[in-house]
């Protein structure tokens, strides 16, 4: 057994840059540390990716908080069930807005300038909400607030790219606790204040007052200047298309006219050309995982969106559950979920990321299923349904899917930013177009036609990915 000074001189190259060396204005190798401490080596710098945390935590928290208070909000500015539906999808509206474009921003300016922008968006949202006057107005806070949030992509692009291909999926799961507690959580945080408050109104500045409506917003946007302080002071950036640049080799030279005119005419018909270059089969073989990873996104978002439009009306109407019965359950399960997420470093340990999938996808059906069975299943069996899906299939199987993505675009390190931003917008896309037809088709065809729906896609997501499996290893190995 040599020092830990000498284990520390191992590196690991990843994502196919050599950054040995490059500690200055930000740029740092990602050292493995050889001494049992894996935590040490799961990522470079542990302050930073806590402030990454926040930053996701509260991106997701400005869903939760809201939640208690906003039908009430809805309803006293006027608006209908109908403007209660536009006013939920406008924030993940703004989400699908800004997400890509904040992941090419963080490629070429940085972490840090696209995270401090962000949270001012936000911010600007929290104002706007804390004073509308009408739903209109509430709606365009909404918005606003979901344009700030769209930083999804951006984090996770910072994690992918500052941590070991090993510790990847953990390091995501983390963040994913994070965010499904920040919407899962934090609805108790908006109802504490909604009931410490109560019909008390405390004028803060002309036409903003502390109201149990106008607190959650406010609180938003305090813990949105503690996100600017804290990437203001600890954080550490560096922009991904600079040290992209400094790791990328040197070009070849260009070869002599002579030499080429030489190996042209030395070169002999009769040689089987190859079917395809290497490099072409690769970029096709990466841009088709892509395409999977994209889709898986969706399928899982929107299979738990349907939870969440058609759950509380199943667990009134089939079951005959009071409101806050149901809220309770739904809250228990998703926090039980945030305990799933938080052991993914034993889960991988025991499977890898492609089997992670595949059970979480296998245990969504199973909760799908029973759910299509309506009344029939009973009480309990009800409960099996949500906890099923919220406390295990959801939070286990799409942080798998995340990990799995981010891995395949780290083949094109360069791209992580952006193609991790599109996967935000497309969860979000996802969480718009799902509730609307689950809506559309629920009344129509009633809700186990949804769950039937819902369990179908799911199987015939987990049979793609058996036939997927050995090109998924292949290029995330």
């Amino acid at each position: 057994m040599g020092s830990s000074r000498e284990k520390a001189r191992v590196m690991e190259v990843d994502n196919g840059f050599a950054r040995k060396g490059l500690r200055g204005d930000g740029y740092s190798s990602i050292v493995k540390l050889k001494t049992g401490d894996e935590d040490a080596a799961m990522v470079k710098d542990w302050v930073s990716f806590l402030v990454i945390g926040f930053v996701v935590f509260i991106g997701d928290t400005a869903r939760g908080l809201m939640f208690p208070t906003l039908w009430p909000l809805v309803s006293k500015l006027g608006g209908t069930e109908l403007t209660q539906g536009f006013t939920v999808a406008a924030f993940s509206f703004g989400r699908v807005l800004s997400s890509p474009h904040f992941g090419k921003m963080s490629t070429d300016y940085g972490y840090k300038k696209v995270l401090t922008f962000a949270a001012c968006v936000m911010i600007a949202g929290c104002f706007l909400y804390a004073t509308a006057q009408n739903c209109y107005w509430l709606i365009a806070g909404q918005v606003v607030i979901g344009l700030g949030s769209g930083t999804l992509g951006v984090t996770r692009a910072y994690v992918a790219d500052n941590s070991t291909k090993r510790s990847r999926t953990v390091l995501m799961a983390y963040l994913t606790a994070l965010q499904y507690g920040g919407f899962t959580v934090t609805p108790c945080v908006g109802g504490l204040l909604s009931y410490l408050l109560g019909d008390r109104e405390l004028s803060l500045l002309p036409g903003l007052s502390l109201t149990q409506y106008t607190a959650p917003a406010l609180l938003m946007a305090a813990l949105a200047l503690v996100a600017i302080a804290l990437l203001a002071g600890p954080f550490r950036d560096y922009v991904p298309a600079e040290r992209a640049a400094l790791a990328r080799p040197p070009s070849r030279p260009a070869l002599p006219a002579s030499s080429v005119a030489d190996n042209l005419v030395n070169y002999k018909p009769t040689t089987p050309l190859p079917a395809a270059h290497p490099e072409e089969v690769s970029t096709r073989l990466w841009r088709s995982m892509v395409a999977w990873g994209l889709i898986m996104n969706v399928v899982t978002k929107g299979s738990v969106a349907c939870y969440e439009t058609l759950g509380t009306i199943v667990a009134i109407g089939s079951f005959g559950m009071s409101k806050p019965d149901a809220g309770f359950l739904f809250s228990s399960c998703g926090f039980l979920g945030v305990f799933a997420l938080l052991s993914m470093k034993c889960l991988t340990a025991w499977a890898d990321d492609i089997k992670l999938v595949f059970y979480g996808c296998l245990v969504m059906v199973a909760s799908a299923t029973l759910l299509f069975l309506d009344a029939r299943i009973g009480l309990h069996g009800f409960f099996a349904a949500v906890f099923l899906m919220y406390s295990v299939g959801y939070p286990i199987g799409h942080t798998a899917v995340i990990g799995i993505f981010s891995k395949i675009v780290g083949a094109r390190t360069q791209q992580q930013g952006s193609l991790l931003g599109w996967f935000g917008s497309a969860g979000s896309l996802a969480r718009i177009i799902f509730p609307i037809l689950c809506g559309v088709v629920s009344s129509e065809y009633g809700s186990n036609t949804v769950f039937s729906v819902t369990g179908v896609v799911l199987a015939g997501s987990v049979v793609v990915l058996l036939c997927l499996w050995t090109k998924i290893n292949i290029l995330i190995s």
